[in-house]
């Protein structure tokens, strides 16, 4: 049990819009928090848009919408240097925790940062330029003054360490977790699945915004050579959200001449999206940078197969439950894919694998990694 009695902790990534990776990792670790520590009073802080209610239920979660709308860097500063102090002195706060790594620069309270990974700092030219010059300029700042940095892998771990070089004893390693609603289907429910959405079809499945950092580019351009060696009738299913210029990938699927082989499905709700998951011959995740990657362990949840690359995070979080490929390889990507037709058993002992991997995440785990920092 925490000493502390009150905590604070700056959520703005829940304003109102499809919740990513960062804002599932807040809800289900302040829920698990919440559980393990009836007696603590959470305090989580959104802004004056925010309309829906990821907490009810919980009498020790209180939200609290003390921001005006969170909709630019300038209104990051202003808020976290000036209302957000205040706020902290008013309600007696112990500690804040900043579950996307945005800190106060002027408090003096005990402040944890959780920062995720550094995409920012290595793929700089995948984001706007304002939003580029707030995460190089203030990251490095909210890492130094927190008290404790949070990250979700050893890979993360290390690169906080190298890029902005903080001693390694305040960085603690915490991990992330599938949502328990993934779990593995039947043949029967896989075929409706199929028929639903490729005709019947077997499918392999990319599922992440689509961005460059998340290489579909690469994927798609492999699995084009995948349907040029086999003449089974396979399909692509792309899911998640267009957060750049599609353009391209409309253009790369054009210029393939793969329009009738790709299934753009957009964003799928959570119960869907583990059919669609648990019916796909594999996942495959050829993303250039990740600080964690959920995906892959929702992946073994469903017991399906992973494709991943072999960089970042996703070699630790992986281990050796798939197969891994450089992500810039587009044959290798392929010959992955391949194999895993090719190879029943191949495709067996992977899940097994799965299986055993995933046992060593759980939000609890996530959560009694947090208390212990606090």
């Amino acid at each position: 049990m925490c000493k502390v009695k009150n905590i604070a902790i700056n959520a703005w990534v829940l304003r109102n819009k499809n919740i990513d990776g960062i804002g599932n990792f807040t809800i289900q670790t302040t829920i698990q928090l919440a559980l393990l520590n009836p007696g603590q009073h959470y305090y989580v802080l959104v802004d004056w848009n925010y309309k829906e209610n990821y907490f009810l239920g919980y009498s020790n979660i209180h939200t609290k919408r003390i921001f005006p709308p969170w909709r630019h860097p300038l209104l990051y500063i202003t808020i976290l240097d000036t209302i957000l102090p205040l706020f902290l002195i008013i309600n007696k706060i112990d500690t804040l925790i900043g579950m996307d790594g945005m800190l106060s620069l002027l408090t003096k309270k005990k402040q944890i940062a959780v920062i995720h990974d550094l995409n920012f700092y290595h793929y700089p030219k995948f984001l706007p330029l304002r939003n580029r010059f707030f995460y190089n300029t203030f990251y490095p700042l909210y890492a130094k003054k927190a008290n404790k940095i949070a990250t979700v892998s050893n890979f993360s771990k290390r690169d906080i360490i190298s890029t902005y070089k903080i001693d390694e004893n305040k960085i603690n390693v915490v991990y992330c977790a599938a949502k328990n609603i993934y779990h593995p289907i039947v043949e029967k429910e896989k075929q409706i699945i199929r028929n639903k959405y490729t005709n019947g079809n077997p499918y392999f499945l990319c599922i992440g915004t689509i961005h460059p950092r998340k290489n579909i580019e690469n994927t798609i351009k492999a699995f084009k050579l995948f349907l040029n060696k086999k003449t089974y009738n396979f399909k692509l299913v792309l899911v998640g959200d267009f957060l750049w210029n599609n353009s391209s990938i409309f253009n790369l699927i054009d210029e393939l001449g793969v329009k009738n082989d790709i299934i753009i499905l957009g964003r799928i709700k959570d119960e869907e999206l583990n059919n669609i998951l648990a019916s796909a011959n594999a996942l495959v995740f050829m993303s250039f940078f990740e600080g964690f990657g959920i995906p892959i362990l929702e992946a073994f949840a469903t017991h399906t197969p992973v494709i991943c690359s072999n960089t970042t995070s996703l070699n630790e979080i992986s281990g050796n439950a798939a197969l891994k490929v450089d992500p810039y390889n587009v044959k290798e990507i392929s010959n992955k894919m391949l194999e895993l037709v090719d190879s029943e058993s191949r495709r067996e002992k992977l899940i097994t694998l799965g299986t055993v991997e995933l046992n060593q995440y759980s939000w609890e785990r996530t959560a009694e990694s947090i208390n212990q920092i606090i």
